[in-house]
């Protein structure tokens, strides 16, 4: 099956690249004419690349994933422009929020990769954009032949980081056509949470959306890490716990089963005592939604928790 991201497509956009940094700090004529010679070729290899994937696209029924498919969406978090941890965790929490007005419960789900990007398609992508590298040197307005780098890193990586949040790109449309599911990603890390009313059993309703994950991570050679994976029934009064699970911590925030924060604030409060000489938390402002509030207590460590007042 064609790809979308294909190592020619890598290497044109990284030669591309690596020339239009070229043309600017060095603007001659022959620089500006390799620059337009490496221009049209990108285009050529890109409009083909894309008639390639327009013959072998995935009918919407199918459970695998393809590159470019849905080269982003507004629920990928990790590694995307103006997007950060705080907005993250600001979507989480007012889809948990919106559940308690309503007067239903949240079901989240916090799932866990084993290896997320050392086996598999993934692994093929990286192998791929990293081999058969070519290195060129410029010197008096003139380049240098074309050479093999063996040794070295990237100069000019034009995806950095993109190929591996691609990877679970196209994990939500798997769950499109299920009403009132929210997913959030960030890199390979999927939260599925959905908001159901209270007489719902929470461990059968989480159960099913478990499994539809599983048989996704399993078509797209991905690992679940079961052991790392989370389940958390949020109620603004619980009655039940699913699988005795009272809180999580999600990018770096400890989320309790009532929203209210208390386990975050202890261990935010016990954390700085430690580093800030007994700093005074203003815990009136932390049961708040907004931003500057989620900042306060937002990517405390993980050993945070491990740590003891002096």
């Amino acid at each position: 099956m064609k790809r979308w991201i294909t190592r020619e497509v890598v290497e044109a956009t990284d030669r591309l690249r690596f020339y239009f940094e070229v043309k600017h700090k060095y603007p001659t004529e022959g620089n500006k004419e390799i620059y337009r010679d490496f221009k049209r070729q990108y285009n050529k290899i890109l409009a083909k690349a894309k008639q390639n994937y327009n013959l072998t696209r995935l009918e919407e029924s199918d459970n695998r994933n393809c590159l470019g498919h849905n080269k982003s969406n507004n629920r990928q978090f990790g590694f995307m422009k103006n997007k950060t941890t705080t907005d993250a965790i600001l979507t989480l929490v007012n889809c948990i929020r919106q559940g308690f007005e309503n007067k239903n419960k949240f079901l989240g789900l916090f799932t866990d990769l084993t290896a997320a990007f050392d086996w598999g398609t993934a692994l093929k992508l990286m192998r791929s954009y990293l081999s058969d590298r070519f290195q060129v040197v410029c010197c008096n307005n003139r380049a240098s032949e074309p050479m093999l780098a063996e040794t070295g890193c990237l100069r000019f990586p034009c995806w950095g980081s993109t190929p591996l949040s691609h990877i679970v790109n196209d994990l939500p449309q798997a769950f499109k056509n299920e009403h009132g599911k929210e997913i959030i990603l960030y890199a390979d890390d999927a939260t599925f949470g959905i908001a159901v009313e209270r007489g719902v059993d929470a461990a059968r309703m989480l159960g099913i959306i478990l499994d539809r994950a599983k048989a996704w991570f399993v078509t797209n050679q991905l690992v679940l890490n079961e052991v790392k994976t989370e389940t958390l029934c949020f109620e603004t009064k619980p009655v039940s716990t699913v699988g005795e699970m009272t809180k999580t911590k999600f990018l770096g925030v400890v989320l309790d089963t009532s929203l209210l924060y208390n386990d975050h604030c202890a261990d935010f409060h016990s954390y700085n005592t430690t580093h800030c000489n007994n700093l005074v938390l203003p815990t009136n402002r932390l049961g708040r939604t907004n931003s500057e509030d989620i900042k306060l207590y937002n990517a405390l460590p993980d050993e945070a928790t491990q740590k003891t007042s002096v």
